[in-house]
């Protein structure tokens, strides 16, 4: 049993994560809410309205901005405070869903694949995390430490309640571009001079 968990230690994150995930939606009756709803703006505009004008989007019933909505001043179009890369990055879950479906965009079906494929940026991330201890620690250490990491932080709740968020995804593309912060006999690895 410890052998399947090790190999699929991965598949497994991801299904918990995703089943907690689920349960919220089924729950709350929602997917995307705060400051998800920018980001999801994006996704939608670029996908749907090949477009950042966010004129529909933030009047939208269903996902309206919280905030009233600004215009640019040097566009005069409906902007957004928030930087498109999470939106970005979860088009390819956006396309599946609306592929699928063939809805509008606002669909909950929708909604539900891009939180999906945000939960499978996390644990992606996760792993970047523990491929970059690895190269440092021995296997229990690795274990134990991404095991804290995920009880200890925010980490878990973005990745299992609410993945539609810039979390994941910035979580992911830290540890993409530097999984192993430190390096063996770096003066600055934790614990050197101890």
């Amino acid at each position: 049993m410890m052998h399947f968990i090790r190999k699929y230690w991965l598949v497994l994150l991801f299904l918990v994560c995703s089943s907690g995930y689920l349960l919220g939606v089924l729950r709350v009756g929602s997917t995307v809410w705060g400051d998800s709803i920018y980001y999801y703006a994006y996704t939608r505009s670029l996908v749907v309205d090949h477009d950042i004008s966010f004129a529909n989007e933030s009047v939208m019933p269903s996902l309206p901005f919280p905030n009233p909505p600004k215009l640019s001043s040097a566009t005069g179009l409906v902007a957004s405070n928030f930087s498109p890369g999470t939106g970005i990055l979860w088009i390819p879950g956006f396309l599946l869903g609306q592929g699928m479906l063939l809805a509008d965009g606002y669909s909950l079906f929708t909604q539900v694949i891009v939180g999906l494929s945000a939960v499978g940026y996390g644990v992606l991330g996760v792993y970047f995390f523990a491929n970059g201890l690895k190269s440092l620690f021995p296997q229990t250490v690795v274990i134990r430490t991404v095991i804290s990491f995920l009880l200890a932080t925010q980490l878990s709740y973005y990745l299992s309640l609410d993945p539609l968020n810039s979390h994941s995804v910035s979580f992911l593309l830290n540890l993409g571009e530097n999984p192993t912060p430190f390096k063996a006999g770096d003066e600055a690895l934790p614990g050197a001079n101890l």
